[in-house]
């Protein structure tokens, strides 16, 4: 088996002489991949010449944003995301930030309104998304605190607005799937487990004083939870998909188990935190010898997003469990890296055959390097926070 560092190695050379010419602006598919990338190999390697390339791709991405080509929105948000992350890091000056902000309000808020009025909810392009984007920059010390202040509470009046509460319990019906039938669904990234996720991180940001926004979702969730499977929770609450029979960082038990275990965190309430704890625990012991469900090594959907999170959750909760989980995960990832595979051994499946999800962070091994460098240097898996897997 090929050892860690000369995979990263690989790759490392694969992207140096790429000269790709990305479609669209964006972190998850676009050259901000890079430009993160190029960060965390300079946190790996001290190498400040990586600095310059950090710089080259989001120069590289605003040309393209002032082009109006194939941009979206959304490329418009994830960029913000960015741009607050390097504030946080001390890589960008605030006031940049806030003139990106002031360029972009009109037409994010629009946007807003829209996603608002088609009742989306969505932890990936919709409400949810839009509002972890106006807690970034809140958090990044943006001078604007009026005005997101109001923006937040604008985005939780309409997230309550839409709630489904009977008793103690407290869901939304998500609208990805089917606008004019849309279900109860549980996931992280597009169901009530990120809507938990978002309130969960108004109450630790001070945005939230009434815990049963935070509560009520968990009760709604944990009444669906069967501790008695390999997998607790369904895809839906009314079954109307298949119940997953694995998970990844998108779907399933991690990012439910996630959002719970951060509820238990800012309420202080040991029980909520250790329930999290023990769907996790559950979720750590899956195998997929024989790559029936996790069929390659990218972040969302792969193996390397797996031995990320179950990494950095060791790191905070230290027991063999995670640590096997991890170690087990490190292990396929590198069982995937095959040299004849066009992509510094690599190969991504879901739309593989676009050269940018090869590439990529979310899906290729941009994002499959700085997991492993991560793991080998012992790096902070900050990351994971553009896939709304925030520790507070």
């Amino acid at each position: 088996m090929v050892n860690i560092e000369l995979i990263i190695q690989q790759i490392n050379s694969k992207i140096d002489e790429t000269e790709f010419v990305f479609t669209n602006p964006s972190l998850s598919e676009g050259p901000l991949s890079f430009s993160l990338y190029y960060y965390y190999r300079y946190l790996y390697s001290k190498d400040e010449n990586f600095l310059i390339n950090i710089t080259e791709y989001i120069v590289c991405s605003f040309s393209k944003i002032n082009s109006g080509f194939n941009v979206s929105v959304f490329d418009l948000i994830e960029m913000g995301r960015y741009l607050c992350f390097l504030v946080l890091e001390e890589l960008l000056d605030i006031n940049q930030l806030s003139k990106y902000n002031i360029d972009t309000k009109d037409v994010i808020n629009k946007y807003l309104e829209d996603m608002i009025l088609n009742k989306n909810l969505d932890g990936t392009v919709g409400i949810v998304a839009i509002g972890h984007y106006f807690l970034d920059l809140y958090s990044s010390g943006i001078l604007d605190k009026d005005y997101l202040k109001y923006k937040i509470d604008y985005i939780i009046t309409n997230i309550n607005s839409l709630a489904k509460e009977v008793d103690d319990f407290m869901s939304w019906e998500f609208v990805l799937r089917n606008s004019l039938n849309p279900i109860e669904e549980l996931n992280l990234f597009h169901g009530t487990a990120g809507v938990l996720h978002f309130f969960s991180r108004c109450k630790h940001l001070k945005f939230l004083s009434d815990d049963k926004f935070i509560i009520k979702p968990y009760n709604f969730l944990m009444s669906l939870c069967d501790f008695s499977s390999n997998i607790c929770f369904p895809f839906d609450a009314d079954n109307k998909y298949s119940k997953p029979k694995f998970l990844n960082l998108a779907y399933g038990d991690l990012g439910i188990g996630h959002a719970i275990l951060m509820a238990g965190r800012v309420l202080h309430d040991k029980k909520i935190e250790n329930n999290g704890l023990l769907i996790l625990q559950n979720a750590s012991k899956l195998r997929d010898d024989g790559s029936e469900y996790i069929v390659d090594a990218e972040l969302t959907y792969g193996s390397s997003g797996l031995m990320s999170y179950f990494d950095l959750l060791n790191r905070l909760y230290p027991c063999e469990a995670f640590e096997s989980s991890s170690s087990y995960w490190l292990n396929r990832t590198q069982t995937f890296h095959n040299i004849e595979n066009r992509w510094a051994g690599f190969e991504t499946y879901m739309n593989g055959f676009r050269d940018d999800i090869q590439l990529s962070f979310f899906h290729g091994i941009a994002g499959i390097s700085m997991s492993l460098m991560s793991k080998n240097k012992n790096l902070e898996y900050k990351f994971l926070t553009f896939l709304n897997y925030h520790f507070f």
